[in-house]
């Protein structure tokens, strides 16, 4: 349970600024304490493999599973990463590299919405996480095996705990119109996948929008995974993140001074 002395709606606030300055006047035993609510039910390991955040991110990516494209070759699989940070990045989400380039796009989106000018990279970072659906990797997300109850988890911890202002899924599209996956998604947050509140055109694809839990947090779908066509330019991935801020960028206030 979190602890009642904590003042959510500064962690969790509306605006980066709040956010950021709130995490950042946490004591250690504070910080803890909410990293343990955070875990509290979690299906698998103390705080599973492939969800870096700190725990309260504005922006949240989402996808399937961690991927198996690790830079280093002595690298090997774990059940676990460092419980979410607060008021700094996740070291995940810092300096983790991988051979496709996934972390090098995901960090150019978080700067890209988050950084205000003359800002900080560490400031968008520690107002970011990258989740995945499935805590193992896999290279395909075909072949991502998920577990019904750490899916219902992890929705409910975006949802009422983490509290992001956009969440951002990336791959998802043929995922999600599978069951239970699909129910668990519509019943967490309130949509229809079918029925987006709107959607809108980049080059011959579409980005598509809903806006849930009274206007507080918008879900976009994007149109495919970092690593796929056409986002496996980098350039086009720009372009397509600098689109994305100058419609979102309203959701997310400069980052202030903490």
């Amino acid at each position: 349970m979190l602890p009642r002395t904590l003042k959510a709606e500064s962690i969790w606030g509306e605006t980066a600024s709040q956010r950021l300055a709130a995490a950042k006047r946490l004591t250690e035993p504070q910080v803890r304490s909410i990293q343990g609510w955070l875990c509290e039910g979690c299906p698998v390991a103390a705080w599973p493999y492939g969800n870096a955040t700190s725990i309260n991110p504005l922006l949240l990516t989402l996808g399937a599973s961690p991927g198996n494209s690790s830079a280093q070759p002595d690298d090997e699989p774990t059940d676990v990463l460092d419980p979410p940070t607060a008021g700094k990045p996740h070291p995940h989400v810092r300096c983790y590299q991988d051979s496709r380039g996934y972390w090098d796009k995901i960090r150019y989106l978080a700067r890209t919405l988050l950084t205000p000018p003359g800002g900080s990279a560490e400031d968008a970072y520690a107002l970011f996480g990258n989740l995945n659906l499935d805590p193992r990797r896999s290279g395909r997300a075909s072949e991502v095996a998920v577990n019904p109850d750490f899916v219902r988890w992890l929705l409910q911890t975006i949802k009422h705990k983490l509290r992001p202002s956009i969440l951002v899924c990336l791959g998802l599209n043929d995922k999600l119109k599978k069951e239970p996956l699909r129910s668990a998604f519509e019943t967490t947050f309130g949509l229809k996948l079918d029925e987006p509140d709107d959607k809108y055109r980049f080059d011959i694809y579409f980005f598509r929008e809903w806006k849930v839990t009274e206007g507080r947090l918008k879900i976009v779908f994007w149109p495919n995974h970092p690593s796929r066509h056409p986002f496996s330019n980098f350039e086009i991935w720009q372009k397509a993140c600098e689109e994305f801020k100058n419609r979102n960028s309203k959701l997310v206030d400069r980052i202030g001074a903490a």
